[in-house]
């Protein structure tokens, strides 16, 4: 009778519990991505200025399955071959071969479960929902982003969002203040990052904005 009660008792505790590591567990994993994003634009900035040419930096999708992506990629210009950086913290080293010539790559996986939404458009200031080319910032041998007034839409900073999804679904978690979300903003054209904490209610399926971005200090973990 007392192992019966032992056992019930451990499993009202277990199921007590889990949520709670579960949020816990999200949490790390996001203010990892969020580390991730940053400390590649800083590697981007710093690698353009010591190498003084141009350094671009991409987001992509580790599978055609994704809804968003999970992928930081530095890689050289998709027609010249050239702009291309090492980023300090790509576990990832490949070529990739584009009209004939073959460039090196970098990539950086964000942590399983942790994806990214942003408003940055693609290479040539095009929607990339619309024409299927990767949301990409360039940073200038001076440390700026010289076409900054594009890479958002009118009136927005370019914004990232890392956040925690359901991998069975590719669903974020919606309207669960618990479960975090983190965000990069490019705050001017010396290339400035502010990171901070995104609304929980903002829907992940509209546009990315830069006014549900609340400015933390530097959005650790409290």
């Amino acid at each position: 009778m007392e192992v019966l009660v032992t056992a019930v008792i451990a499993g009202v505790l277990a199921a007590i519990s889990l949520p709670n590591m579960i949020v816990l567990y999200n949490k790390s994993k996001v203010q990892t991505g969020l580390d991730m994003v940053k400390g590649s634009f800083q590697d981007a900035q710093l690698q353009a200025g010591r190498v003084g040419r141009n350094c671009d930096i991409e987001l992509r999708k580790s599978s055609t399955s994704n809804t968003y992506y999970d992928l930081i990629v530095a890689r050289g210009n998709v027609t010249t071959g050239t702009n291309y950086c090492f980023v300090a913290m790509a576990s990832q080293y490949q070529t990739e071969t584009v009209g004939g010539t073959t460039q090196p790559l970098q990539q950086i996986q964000l942590p399983r479960g942790v994806r990214m939404a942003t408003n940055i458009t693609d290479r040539n200031g095009g929607s990339p929902a619309t024409t299927g080319l990767p949301p990409t910032l360039t940073f200038s041998f001076k440390g700026h982003i010289p076409d900054l007034d594009s890479k958002a839409p009118s009136d927005q900073l370019p914004t990232i969002v890392i956040f925690p999804v359901d991998e069975s679904t590719e669903t974020p978690y919606e309207n669960n203040p618990r479960q975090p979300r983190k965000c990069v903003i490019v705050g001017s054209l010396l290339g400035i990052l502010r990171t901070g904490y995104y609304s929980t209610t903002a829907s992940l399926s509209s546009p990315v904005t830069n006014a549900n971005c609340t400015p933390g200090i530097d959005a650790r973990q409290n």
